[in-house]
């Protein structure tokens, strides 16, 4: 599996007279490069160093803040959204030194990447699954996960399909965690429409997953640096940690498999009758509750991580394809991950 850190954010909130200061600065320098500032919802967006991997943004509202919009790919020009760069030490360290003389340069050594603050660190990773058909299938069961705990689940709303193949999309209740698996065929479809054919072909069989730490808090609970630079390079440092702990914790283990043929081998291979017992009205639950986590409460069984390693151990996912699926198994989802 090919992982990689997609974007991040950085923040650093300013007085009325600063704020003022900085756009109108923002505003001459863009004139002399023969761009000119966007105004938005928000105030106003500069893109002058968009070919550099950065958009700033000023945001005039109670508490006005500069915001920068970080792509570390397009910054060290390597990878891209199918192609991505590999966060070695070597390139880490090359992106934040890049990172810190754009900001130092573009606000005149006023500032640097220490005064800002760290949000929304995005992992993402591209499982290559062989087929559109492969994506969608999997897209779908993912849904029939639906909230695990500690996060709850936000279900794409599509009036033309019955099931969502798009994406699976959850949010941390408490914990500041966003995870979504997507389409990327479909994604970039929607989002070049007809103007990038050729990369939406390539895009076909991949399923992207992404893990975002989105609030401070999330960002503390992963490093225990203080310096914007320093928890940059431990994040990334440790992504492929972070991103496998959050997935670990979402997707069962386990191939994929219509009810009757998960109830039929759990009666094979579990020789315990209270264990079998178990496993088969967890199977019974999750269709009902329509969520792995609902079915879990509604068990109300304390061994309940003795039942999910249960399932790990005959590589069964408690989770099960509905009748009218088109497939009768899928592949253990993990298998793609290691294999990539």
């Amino acid at each position: 599996m090919i992982h990689s850190i997609k974007t991040f954010d950085l923040t650093l909130t300013v007085y009325k007279n600063k704020y003022k200061e900085l756009v109108t600065k923002a505003k001459q320098n863009a004139k002399i490069l023969g761009y000119k500032l966007q105004k938005t919802d928000f105030g106003h967006t500069d893109e002058t160093l968009i070919d550099d991997g950065l958009v700033i943004e000023y945001w005039s509202g109670n508490k006005r803040k500069i915001k920068i919009l970080v792509d570390p790919g397009m910054m060290l020009a390597t990878g891209n959204m199918i192609e991505l760069w590999k966060p070695s030490e070597k390139k880490i360290t090359k992106m934040l030194k890049e990172l810190d003389d754009h900001i130092s340069n573009y606000f005149d050594h006023e500032y640097e990447l220490n005064h800002f603050k760290l949000n929304n660190f995005i992992i993402i990773a591209n499982a290559k699954l062989e087929s559109r058909d492969n994506v969608s299938s999997y897209i779908h069961v993912f849904n029939k996960i639906g909230s695990v705990k500690g996060f709850s689940h936000r279900p794409v709303i599509n009036k033309k399909r019955k099931r969502n193949t798009v994406s699976y999309n959850l949010v941390g209740n408490s914990n500041g965690i966003e995870f979504s698996a997507s389409n990327m065929e479909a994604v970039l479809i929607s989002e070049y429409h007809d103007e990038n054919k050729e990369i939406c072909k390539v895009a076909r069989g991949i399923l992207s997953l992404e893990v975002r730490l989105s609030t401070q808090n999330a960002i503390r609970d992963h490093t225990e640096q203080d310096a914007t630079t320093d928890r940059i390079f431990d994040l990334a440092s440790r992504s492929f940690e972070i991103f496998a702990t959050t997935v670990i914790d979402i997707i069962p283990y386990g191939k994929f498999f219509k009810k009757p043929q998960a109830v039929l081998i759990v009666e094979e291979k579990v020789k315990s009758n209270t264990m079998r017992r178990k496993m088969k009205k967890l199977l019974e639950h999750i269709p009902k509750q329509k969520s792995l986590l609902y079915a879990q409460k509604r068990m109300g069984d304390r061994n309940m991580d003795d039942i999910m390693q249960e399932f790990r151990e005959i590589d069964v996912s408690p989770v099960t394809l509905s009748k009218r699926h088109g497939v009768n198994e899928l592949k253990n989802f993990y298998e793609y991950l290691i294999d990539d």
